[in-house]
C-alpha cells in the first residue's frame, strides 16, 4: 500500500443529501483524507491524500471480476490528478538527493530530484486555484490585491512534508 498525497481537479456538482452520502461513502472507500480548497468556473479543485495509489487505476483479478479506480468512477466529474507526493514531499517517481559541497564547518547543502515524475503537475492549473495575495492595512481593510503567479502549497495534511512544485 503507498498512500500518496494529490491535488485533483473535478467538476463540481451540487448534490442532494442522499447523493452526498454515497460520495461520502466512496471518498472513505478511496481517500484517507479529503479537502475541498476551491471552486472556480465549476471545477472543483481538492487536496486528497489516497488509501493507495494503486486505487486510481481499474484492477481485473483472475476470475475476471473489475475493481474500478477512481479515473473511471470520477471520469464523469472530469478528473484530472495534478501532481502526487510522498509522505515526504517527494514527488512519485523522483528520488530526492542531498549533496554537501561544503564542509562540516561551513556545510553547502543543495537538494536535487532525479526520475521522472509519475503523475505531472500543471502549476497554471494550480495557479488558477491559488487564492489571490492580499495586503490589509492596520484597521484589517483590503489595500491591494494582487493575482498569485508562483507555487505555494495550498493545504497540508497533518504529519505529511511540505510538497514542492515540479
Amino acid at each position: 500500500m503507498v498512500e500518496v498525497q494529490s491535488y485533483i481537479e473535478i467538476d463540481n456538482k451540487k448534490m442532494t443529501d442522499e447523493e452526498f452520502e454515497e460520495f461520502n461513502k466512496f471518498l472513505n472507500k478511496y481517500f484517507i483524507d479529503y479537502k475541498e480548497l476551491s471552486v472556480v468556473n465549476g471545477r472543483e479543485y481538492d487536496s486528497v491524500i489516497l488509501k493507495d495509489i494503486t486505487m486510481l487505476h481499474d484492477k481485473t483479478d483472475e476470475e475476471g471480476n473489475t475493481t474500478y479506480g477512481i479515473l473511471t468512477i470520477l471520469n464523469n466529474r472530469n478528473i484530472i490528478i495534478n501532481g502526487a507526493w510522498d509522505v515526504n514531499g517527494v514527488p512519485l517517481g523522483m528520488t530526492k538527493v542531498v549533496e554537501n559541497n561544503g564542509t562540516e564547518e561551513e556545510p553547502d547543502i543543495k537538494i536535487k530530484y532525479i526520475g521522472e515524475p509519475l503523475y505531472p503537475f500543471d502549476l497554471a492549473l494550480h495557479i488558477k486555484h491559488t487564492p489571490d495575495i492580499i495586503y490589509y492595512d492596520e484597521e484589517g481593510d483590503v489595500i491591494s490585491r494582487t493575482p498569485a503567479m508562483q507555487f505555494k502549497p495550498l493545504h497540508k495534511f497533518s504529519g505529511w512534508g511540505e510538497i514542492i512544485e515540479y
